[in-house]
């Protein structure tokens, strides 16, 4: 695959505001940037759809082509989300019975929060067919940051259709990517008046919007190089998406044709912007992201029934600690289980099928 360094450097900051966000209040969750720091998963959809049409714009012909990209998706989300899916249930269950103990030995500490009384087992086949995003059942969405994967993959399905059938013939492409993103725009911006509503009751939708934005402006490619390339402008970017994100009851619907922007600088590999997200640390979590962003709501529950009884001082150790506690798992699961996996079901599914 072609790979922009940077690109993974902002999967890492994107990643990291939203496993922040989740937290309870600190230090740093109390920051009105972070407390609106969910649109760091538009952000995601946006990234996919730009490196989408980087790798696969050109590629996808027929209905082989399309197969093989179904598969290496269903390779790349499905095996991560299952384990972490049974991994929550698991910490749920597992904080039940440290309440049990806790109580036990005298201490009243209050987890009621997070308690799961049964296994319901048709929230097991939502997660299992990829559709707990959907609000079809009225039932608990095991893993709740899961939602956005049940979203993307029905993109990417929708996207590969669309290659295949316009290939070779990119302005046909074009409108129906604008037809999508004016019609998602028109279906959120009239769903609800309530802001982090608008996108948690119309997922598939919030998925549509931001990805073909991405591949809009990969296809697109209008914005002056030379201007996005100076530090100054760059700057100025950056400040712009902060106000941004800070007032996002005003601009959340035009944030992501931001970080379409965003993305064009990134595209060029110059500027402060792109020194920042290649730097090393930010490369190797960003490629840990997926995972990090799957498991980090099993240790969420943890750390969120700790600090409803710390004070804001050792809330901020804690934050550390659950930061540090994820990216390990984030590792741990990414070296040894989601990249052998994904290369077994490949290999298994696709090469014998050729």
């Amino acid at each position: 695959m072609n790979n922009i360094k940077a690109i993974d450097g902002l999967r890492d900051v994107a990643c990291l505001l939203i496993v922040i966000f989740h937290t309870h209040s600190n230090s740093i969750r109390d920051f009105i940037f972070i407390e609106n720091s969910w649109i760091a998963v538009d952000l995601f959809f946006v990234i996919s759809g730009f490196v989408m049409m980087l790798n696969y714009g050109k590629s996808l012909i027929n209905k082989s082509d399309c197969f093989e990209f179904i598969v290496k998706r269903i390779a790349r989300l499905w095996p991560v989300l299952i384990l972490c899916m049974f991994t929550y249930i698991f910490s749920e269950y597992l904080l039940q019975i440290l309440k049990v103990l806790i109580i036990n030995i005298g201490l009243n500490l209050n987890f009621s929060e997070f308690k799961i009384d049964d296994i319901d087992s048709i929230s097991i086949f939502q997660n299992i067919f990829l559709i707990q995003g959907f609000g079809l059942f009225k039932s608990i969405i095991y893993n709740k940051p899961s939602w956005s994967v049940s979203a993307e993959f029905y993109v990417y399905i929708l996207f590969s259709i669309i290659i295949s059938l316009t290939h070779s013939r990119e302005k046909i492409r074009k409108i129906i990517f604008i037809s999508i993103i004016i019609i998602s725009f028109y279906i959120l911006n009239n769903s609800t008046k309530l802001i982090y509503s608008i996108y948690k009751e119309n997922v598939l939708f919030r998925g549509f919007f931001s990805f073909f934005i991405g591949a809009l402006v990969w296809e697109l490619d209008i914005i002056d190089h030379k201007i996005i390339n100076n530090n100054l402008y760059q700057i100025i970017l950056i400040i712009l998406i902060s106000y941004m994100v800070i007032n996002i009851h005003v601009f959340q619907m035009i944030l992501p044709f931001v970080f379409g922007i965003l993305l064009i600088a990134i595209k060029s590999e110059r500027g402060f912007i792109c020194k920042f997200l290649e730097f090393k640390y930010n490369q190797i979590l960003g490629k840990l992201s997926y995972s990090m962003y799957l498991i980090h709501f099993s240790v969420l529950i943890f750390f969120n029934a700790l600090d409803n009884h710390l004070s804001l001082r050792y809330r901020d150790i804690s934050l550390c600690i659950y930061i540090l506690v994820v990216v390990l798992l984030g590792y741990l699961i990414n070296s040894f289980y989601e990249i052998p996996i994904k290369d077994y079901l490949y290999k298994k599914i696709v090469k014998e099928d050729k």
